[in-house]
């Protein structure tokens, strides 16, 4: 892939921010949750061991299946600075 800059990485057509969104405030459509997709994708993420053997925790996992199961038109990003 090609490197923008630090924060941002083309891999042919995606474009990643390696960013993972870190906030005890979340809002969801719990259908979202409860789709077969998801829970294909979450068996998958289990299968590998991570969350346990590298202590992979809830939001890198979120991220990463809103990031695959969403269109970008389907997220909101609401940028609320910390105090």
């Amino acid at each position: 892939g090609l490197v923008v800059d630090r924060n941002i990485s083309v891999v042919g057509t995606l474009v990643y921010t390696n960013q993972i969104i870190m906030t005890d405030f979340q809002v969801f459509d719990l259908q979202f949750w409860r789709q077969p997709s998801f829970d294909r994708f979450f068996d998958f993420i289990y299968s590998l061991g991570g969350a346990h053997r590298y202590r992979w925790g809830d939001a890198p996992v979120m991220t990463a299946a809103v990031g695959s199961l969403l269109d970008e038109d389907q997220i909101w990003n609401a940028s609320i600075p910390y105090c």
